[in-house]
């Protein structure tokens, strides 16, 4: 096994991005992706016990190829970015995992924290990464029992390091 040792690596923002995919009106898929993403992480795959990661994403790159949806998606009762420009992810533990690793730590969006797991994978210089998230659980969206925009999203985050 071949050891990784990225002490605190700095990300190539311009090769990293997230992409997420959330149901619109039951049978239509909204996607689209948050850029600027920023940060340190440790990595060492011998040591799983020094491995860190802090990482953000810049909350006003939210794209969907839709401009008018994406000034809506800024408003407060969504991202709120004027209060919460940053989505941020900070770990609390690295384990292995059956498929590569998986990282436990604290996600802030829209001023909510909560604990997430993100199962990824590491090839020497991508981490990728995916999980679900309730929009209801960060309070995004002012009605969270709409049926028009469903409350599970699919999130891919790929993350370079330099």
């Amino acid at each position: 096994m071949t050891t990784y040792n990225l002490s605190a690596q700095s990300i190539k923002s311009s090769a990293s991005n997230v992409t997420f995919e959330v149901a619109n009106m039951k049978f239509r898929t909204v996607e689209g992706s948050v850029s600027g993403m920023t940060g340190n992480l440790t990595f060492d795959e011998s040591n799983l016990e020094v491995c860190e990661f802090d990482v953000c994403v810049d909350a006003t790159t939210l794209n969907t190829d839709n401009s008018k949806r994406d000034s809506h998606l800024q408003q407060p009762e969504f991202f709120d970015t004027d209060k919460h420009p940053e989505i941020c992810f900070v770990s609390e533990m690295v384990k292995s995992s059956h498929n590569g690793y998986a990282v436990v730590g604290q996600l802030t969006m829209k001023g909510v924290t909560q604990s997430v797991m993100i199962p990824f994978t590491f090839d020497g210089t991508t981490f990728a990464g995916d999980l679900t998230l309730s929009r209801a659980d960060y309070s995004i969206g002012a009605d969270t029992n709409n049926f028009l925009i469903g409350d599970t999203i699919e999130i891919r985050i790929v993350c370079v390091v330099e």
